[in-house]
């Protein structure tokens, strides 16, 4: 259970270019971190420190007049005047100690840049690598943001402001999200998904080499001493679930992954999955019926709109009912992998295996639309006299992280589906 939240909101309905294009962009001061800021998150979050206790009464019933006790930082140096940040919880606590250590309380840029470093340093160096350039488009519009490392990450000032509560696990309501940034809080969310099971997969890669070696010495006393260190896993394998509208907009997250791990990607049945997830490729015909087909579809773009386009347009691939597993396996040889599928080998070391379609059980994240997850954890066979119809949950009994994307797109197809699947969570 998180106890942290933040929330992020505008008071504007769409969040204009022109927010990002006004803001002060100068150089600033290095600011150091105080000591304990810059904490690993992951084992911040998962260690066995006890959480704190919250009130009973703190529910969804009354989380407005509950907010309304949370401080609210003050971002309007990194965007708009109109964006506020509301934090609450051990998150606010490592804010205020951050601000408490710094002698001049007027500069909340350098602040917040600051806040946003202390995570950013755990973030595992696959991603690294590519980070910048799957995310420059981000960038473009605020090259100053840019780190002079490459392998370093370089945030545009939405993701600065992010970031912080997103990698610390807090729980995030994004309000404000639009067409126009949707991309750079999509490559955010990326980098924290597989930064989240990476470093999981390895922790546990890493717990297994350690007890087969206290096995073979047969140090029974060694073994029971550190029993405490191997509790890495839960019930189950899936520790993220990702629910998503539409088979296109599960593709596009998909396709984010892939190009934030780069060359050290080894894929298994991308075929299978451009094929069923992928853009609809449409046959061509003659001239005069392209053309023809051109003109229809700028009516409908003139009369629908882009963001209608991206969802529902000729190519997009709207179908809301899909569930898929993928496995990432990390420290693999690359070489023997690409070698054993008979690909040219044109570098060695070791890379991350990403095998899309595998059984729930097997799957590290779980990526689903609502309708296709509550089908599948549904009994068809129970009968009308209230027998319980509730199907094989397990796979969803030990999830670590739950992304609720596109939520405009969901609640205007049947928002029980959602509330049926997070009841499904982490269920004994």
């Amino acid at each position: 259970e998180s106890v942290s939240s933040a929330s992020f909101s505008s008071s504007q309905q769409s969040h204009s270019d022109s927010d990002d294009d006004d803001m002060d962009m100068e150089n600033e001061e290095h600011v150091d971190l105080p000591k304990g800021a810059a904490e690993d998150p992951y084992e911040a979050h998962f260690s066995k420190k006890p959480l704190p206790q919250l009130d009973s009464t703190d529910n969804t019933n009354n989380l407005m007049p509950h907010l309304a006790k949370y401080s609210k930082a003050n971002t309007s140096s990194l965007l708009s005047s109109s964006m506020q940040v509301h934090l609450s919880g051990p998150i606010l606590d490592s804010w205020e100690t951050l601000t408490g250590s710094l002698p001049d309380k007027n500069k909340p840029k350098q602040m917040w840049r600051a806040f946003a470093r202390g995570p950013r340093q755990h973030t595992r160096q696959v991603l690294s690598r590519n980070w910048n350039s799957v995310n420059q488009n981000a960038l473009k519009r605020s090259q100053r943001e840019r780190s002079e490392n490459e392998n370093d990450i370089s945030l545009s000032p939405l993701q600065q402001v992010l970031y912080p509560a997103i990698s610390n696990y807090a729980d995030v309501l994004i309000s404000m999200e639009s067409r126009q940034n949707r991309n750079e809080i999509n490559n955010l969310l990326t980098m924290h998904v597989l930064n989240h099971v990476l470093t999981s997969r390895s922790r546990v890669q890493k717990h297994n080499r350690r007890i087969k070696q206290l096995a073979e010495v047969e140090d029974d006393d060694a073994a029971d001493e550190e029993d405490d260190q191997w509790r890495d896993q839960g019930y189950t394998r899936p520790k993220v679930l990702l629910l998503f509208p539409t088979r296109g907009t599960c593709w596009a997250f998909v396709q984010k992954m892939i190009e934030l791990l780069g060359d050290s990607a080894l894929l298994e049945m991308e075929d299978r999955f451009e094929a069923e997830y992928g853009p609809i490729k449409r046959e061509k015909g003659s001239e005069e019926e392209e053309d023809k087909e051109k003109a229809r579809v700028d009516a409908i773009m003139k009369q629908k709109g882009r963001e209608w386009n991206e969802l529902f347009g000729e190519e997009a691939n709207d179908d809301d009912d899909f569930k898929i597993g993928i496995s990432l396996t990390p420290n693999v040889d690359k070489k023997k992998i690409r070698a054993k599928k008979g690909a040219t080998v044109t570098s060695s070391g070791s890379g991350v295996k990403l095998r899309l379609f595998a059984d729930f059980f097997h799957s590290d994240i779980i990526l689903a639309s609502p309708i296709g997850l509550k089908m599948s954890t549904t009994n068809e066979e129970s009968d009308d006299e209230g027998e319980d119809d509730t199907a094989d949950v397990d796979f969803l009994s030990s999830i670590e992280m739950c992304i609720v994307a596109r939520s405009d797109v969901l609640m205007m197809q049947n928002w029980d589906h959602v509330n049926s699947v997070l009841d499904s969570l982490n269920q004994q």
